[in-house]
């Protein structure tokens, strides 16, 4: 065994001890939890700006000529319909009871979320 090889097991060792001390980090955890819910909730934000379309063609009227739905919007950034539902049902909590559970100790899962805004 060479010394190169030895300080590339070192390296190894140190990276596990590293990952394994992330994984059982509840901080970095809810983090993760806040960042996605806040992502989902923005998402809620720029929705709930675009024309809900309970009869396509009267919103795209009421909208003008060539403006799109919330459901368009939606599946043009990626959202499956239930996505997007939940987005928005995520962002109709109001803001003082949505920061106050996100930023708790045990920040909630977003279906807990979604279900607060309906």
């Amino acid at each position: 065994m060479q010394i190169d090889e030895c300080q590339e097991w070192a390296d190894r060792a140190k990276a596990l001890a590293s990952y394994a001390k992330q994984a059982h980090d509840d901080d970095l955890h809810k983090m993760a939890v806040r960042i996605k819910v806040r992502a989902i909730d923005r998402c809620g934000e720029l929705l709930k700006q675009c024309e809900a379309a309970k009869n396509q063609y009267d919103a795209r009227a009421r909208a003008g000529a060539g403006a799109r739905t919330r459901t368009q919007e939606a599946q043009n950034a990626g959202l499956s319909k239930r996505q997007q539902v939940t987005a928005v049902r995520v962002h109709n909590v109001p803001r003082h009871e949505f920061e106050s559970l996100v930023e708790s100790d045990k920040p909630p899962p977003i279906t807990r979320l979604a279900r607060r805004g309906i």
